[in-house]
C-alpha cells in the first residue's frame, strides 16, 4: 500500500509538473494579475505552459529510451539523465524567453520559470556527482515559490474559484502548509521506493528552494 501510494505521489507530482503547478496556484491566488478573473478563465496559460513545460520534454525523455541511450523511462541512473535534462534546459530556457517577451504573464510567474532553469541547471551539474532527486528538487522550488508569494501578496484572505465546487475563502498560507504536506509526502515516497538516498532528497529540496529565492533576487 505505501508503494503504491508512493508511486501515484510520484508522478502526480513529477518535477516536469511543477511550473505547470506554480502557474495553477498563481491563477487561483491573484488571477487579477494575469488580467483574468478566476482560475478558469487561464485554461489556455495552463495548456501552453504544460504543453511546453511537460509533453516536449516528455518526447526527449521516449526519444533517449527507444534510442536505447536510457534503459528505463524512470532514468535509474545518473548517466541515463545527461541527456534528457539538457534537453528538458534548452525548453526551458526558451520558454523562459517566450514569457519574458509576453505582456500575458506577471513577473512573479517569470521568477517561477526562472527559478526552475536555475534548478535544472544546477541539478545538472550536480547530477556529475550523486543521483540528486529530481522529485525533491521540484518540490523545494513548490515550497519556496509559495513561501515567496505568501510575502509578494500583500492580502490575508482570498477568494477561491474552482469550476464545479464554487466559490470558498481561505487564508493563503492554507496553500503553503498544503505544499509543505505535499512535499513531505512525496520526498517520503521516493524514499520508500528506494529511488534515492537521504542525501539525495535534503540535496534536491536545497537546490529547488533556493533556486527559487535567487531567482526573486535577480528579478527583483
Amino acid at each position: 500500500m505505501v508503494r503504491m501510494i508512493s508511486k501515484i505521489f510520484s508522478y502526480l507530482f513529477h518535477p516536469l509538473f511543477i511550473l505547470t503547478y506554480m502557474l495553477v496556484v498563481l491563477l487561483i491566488v491573484n488571477p487579477y494579475a494575469f488580467g483574468m478573473r478566476s482560475v478558469k478563465d487561464g485554461d489556455q496559460l495552463i495548456l501552453i505552459i504544460f504543453l511546453s513545460s511537460v509533453l516536449i520534454p516528455l518526447v526527449s525523455i521516449g526519444m533517449s529510451f527507444f534510442l536505447g541511450w536510457t534503459k528505463s523511462l524512470e532514468m535509474p541512473t545518473r548517466q541515463e539523465r545527461i541527456a534528457p535534462l539538457l534537453v528538458t534546459i534548452v525548453m526551458y530556457i526558451s520558454m523562459y524567453y517566450y514569457i519574458t517577451k509576453s505582456n500575458v504573464f506577471p513577473w512573479f510567474f517569470q521568477v517561477c520559470t526562472l527559478g526552475v532553469v536555475i534548478g535544472l541547471f544546477l541539478a545538472f551539474f550536480f547530477n556529475n556527482f550523486t543521483k540528486v532527486s529530481l522529485h525533491a528538487v521540484g518540490m523545494g522550488g513548490f515550497v519556496s515559490m509559495v513561501i515567496l508569494m505568501c510575502f509578494y501578496f500583500a492580502y490575508y484572505q482570498i477568494e477561491v474559484t474552482l469550476p464545479g465546487l464554487g466559490s470558498m475563502n481561505m487564508t493563503k498560507y492554507a496553500i503553503l502548509y498544503a505544499a509543505i504536506l505535499l512535499a513531505g509526502i512525496v520526498c517520503s515516497g521516493r524514499l520508500a521506493l528506494g529511488a534515492h538516498r537521504i542525501q539525495d532528497i535534503y540535496g534536491g529540496f536545497i537546490i529547488g528552494f533556493f533556486s527559487q529565492l535567487v531567482a526573486f533576487i535577480i528579478l527583483q
